[in-house]
């Protein structure tokens, strides 16, 4: 008797000690499941690849990021993928993060597309301390079993039917890894139609498997006449559109909940794209008194317009100087504004024409055609009689804002030029790769959404002189950037928002008070007019951020060597996380400078001289390599088919 005391203390113990030693969900398992088309001047590789942390520089980017919530791991695996596979198009199929206990464990999930059902099965086993087997078999629907035009609760139950019968799947990928904890892999498996990216990774669990999903109105909106706001609408009117004289009325449907608040908004009279965005904007953070219907609010839409009128309500003249007003009381902080004035006066005064390399990296998302707020649907069926038997189970599918398979990558090589012109800053882009192509015939790339950003004006246009009146300043801290010791000032719009500009926070130099970089938060007035239309349509507010850093060091001047800019729209009104718009990454070298103050006479003398010798091969063998940069820049200057994008200095 006592011996089988003793047994079961000893097998309690062990089981007590097996629960400590494996918690629940003690891991993170993620599988992201990808289809991706290469540049077409890339050669296709038809055999199977796969790339770990410690053979490809790339995937360190990923580690950093492991542990992320869903949305921003996916933007980074995106991201590193293009890269990786010098893709063109890339498609998210679907996406698993689970918790995982550590011991040995099978899954099977169904995933449910436009017309195409996937089912993943997945065993994971945990092997050495911290090393792990996981063997995932995909397998996808034929063509025309799921159709695109049911609903979708109709379309997943066809999924559960359909990813439980072989005859109406095909396996597509099927592959046992090893790795370690956080130790992402990637597995290249060709396909007929480009070629399958399988992401699989593990990192401990830190809660991030744990999901909201926000629960939109499903009933029917009663339809009423307008009705008007509790508090005062004030949309923001730039400046730059009032002085254009751009007026009018924007129109828009408003829809609210049973308390009054905004729900829904929907442009129906458009005046301009920022103008649209801005009565939103202002609109859903507003409330409106409820709508009864029988005694019991109601949810319910109706018009709304709003008028904007370039005379009324215009601001008062700004003032020259810096007034003070709305400093924080720090005597470090008034000489920071005074110094960082200063450079701005010597960067406009002195500022350079200039000749550099630009290479742009962008990618972009679309909207769905009918883009969804909620974040997950997931359905349980069962049980469901089919000609094979009885099927129960799950189906999922994602109904994220962003349609998976229209993300795509452009790349560009570019001849950056930048000219000073009087009180003028004059520029353009001569494309010389496109996607990794030689462009002929000297193509201008005139997208405005690069023009906009002009980087070396970001901090000119808050710390100049004139400038710093329109904002409110406050020292947020120091640090260290490019191994110099500096202040970091935050910069609020006493308006609100100054022409696109909502915060900026500045990195100024302790010792010569040079801008060593500049973010700032805001969508521009013009350039990226997708967004503008997209935010406006669906009534929420992007995160949108723009940070310029100057890291190329030219006599008392630092020009920008690295802007980046990234868009994330909200997934939902009520919940904080974010899905990522766009990315664009540009970076700046090769410089080459034609410094008007002191170079005037050298510009002046080569000018005489080709007016007396002329051009092309009446010059000196070999010319000066100077005079010859001096004659490329003249020669593209010069030429009417390159057009100049012109910016006004002092904006």
């Amino acid at each position: 008797m006592l011996r089988l005391s003793r047994l079961f203390l000893f097998s309690i113990s062990i089981l007590i000690l097996s629960s400590w030693l494996h918690p629940e969900d003690t891991y993170l398992l993620r599988v992201q499941v990808y289809q991706g088309k290469v540049m077409e001047d890339v050669p296709s590789d038809k055999n199977e690849a796969l790339w770990r942390t410690s053979q490809e520089p790339l995937l360190s980017s990923l580690v950093d990021v492991i542990a992320a919530p869903d949305s921003e791991w996916s933007a980074n695996v995106t991201k590193v993928l293009f890269d990786l596979a010098d893709l063109e198009t890339l498609s998210e199929l679907f996406s698993v993060s689970r918790g995982w206990d550590g011991r040995s464990r099978d899954w099977l999930d169904r995933f449910l597309g436009s017309d195409v059902v996937f089912r993943l099965e997945t065993s994971a086993r945990n092997g050495r301390i911290q090393n792990f087997t996981i063997r995932a078999t995909l397998f996808r629907s034929k063509l025309g079993v799921i159709p695109k035009d049911e609903s979708l609760e109709t379309r997943a139950r066809r999924a559960l039917e359909s990813g439980s019968n072989p005859k109406k799947m095909d396996k597509i990928f099927e592959n046992g890894i090893e790795l370690s904890l956080d130790d992402p892999v990637v597995v290249r498996s060709p396909l007929e139609e480009g070629a399958l990216f399988v992401v699989i990774a593990v990192t401990k669990n830190i809660g991030q498997t744990k999901k909201e999903v926000s629960k939109t109105s499903k009933s029917g909106l009663e339809i009423v006449e307008s009705q008007i706001p509790l508090g005062r609408i004030h949309p923001y009117y730039p400046d730059s559109l009032r002085q254009r004289r751009i007026e009018g009325k924007v129109g828009l449907l408003i829809a609210i909940d049973k308390s009054g608040a905004v729900i829904g908004t929907r442009v129906t009279q458009s005046l301009h794209p920022y103008l649209d965005y801005s009565v939103v904007q202002a609109v859903i953070l507003e409330r409106f008194s409820p709508i009864f219907k029988n005694g019991k609010p109601v949810e319910a839409v109706f018009p709304y317009e709003y008028r904007f009128e370039h005379l009324a309500g215009a601001p008062p003249e700004k003032d020259e100087q810096p007034d003070g007003k709305g400093m924080t009381d720090s005597g470090r902080l008034v000489t920071v504004l005074a110094g960082s004035a200063d450079y701005c006066q010597s960067l406009s005064d002195s500022i350079l024409d200039y000749v550099c390399e630009e290479t742009i990296n962008e990618i972009g998302y679309k909207l769905r055609q009918d883009p969804q707020l909620e974040v997950d649907y997931y359905k349980t069926f069962g049980p469901i009689r089919t000609n094979l038997g009885v099927a129960t189970g799950a189906v999922s599918a994602r109904l994220t804002l962003m349609d998976p398979q229209q993300t795509k990558r452009t790349r560009f090589l570019c001849d950056y030029q930048i000219v000073k012109d009087r009180d003028l800053i004059k520029e353009r882009r001569i494309i010389l790769k496109r996607d990794g192509k030689k462009a002929s015939g000297g193509i201008v790339l005139e997208e405005k959404r690069y023009s906009v950003l002009m980087p070396i004006l970001k901090g000119v246009r808050i710390l100049s002189t004139k400038r710093q009146g329109l904002f409110t300043f406050r020292l947020i801290g120091d640090g260290k950037l490019q191994g110099r010791q500096c202040d970091i000032v935050e910069a609020l719009p006493k308006s609100g928002n100054d022409e696109g500009i909502e915060l900026a926070r500045i990195w100024v130099d302790k010792e010569n008070y040079r801008i060593l970089k500049c973010e700032i938060e805001g969508v521009p007035i013009e350039g990226f007019e997708e967004v503008l239309a997209d935010c406006a349509q669906l009534g929420i507010h992007p995160r949108f951020v723009t940070s310029c850093e100057y890291g190329t060091q030219y006599k008392t001047v630092a020009l920008p060597s690295h802007t980046a800019v990234r868009i994330e729209y909200p997934v939902s009104r009520s919940l904080g996380s974010l899905v990522l718009k766009s990315t664009i990454d540009t970076k700046y070298a090769k410089y080459r400078y034609f410094d008007v103050k002191t170079e005037h006479s050298l510009i002046k003398w080569y000018s005489d001289l080709r007016s007396t010798v002329g051009h092309g091969s009446l010059w000196p063998k070999p010319m000066p390599d100077r005079l010859q940069d001096l004659a490329e820049l003249e020669e593209r200057t010069a030429s009417p088919r390159f057009p100049w994008r012109v910016t006004q200095l002092s904006s």
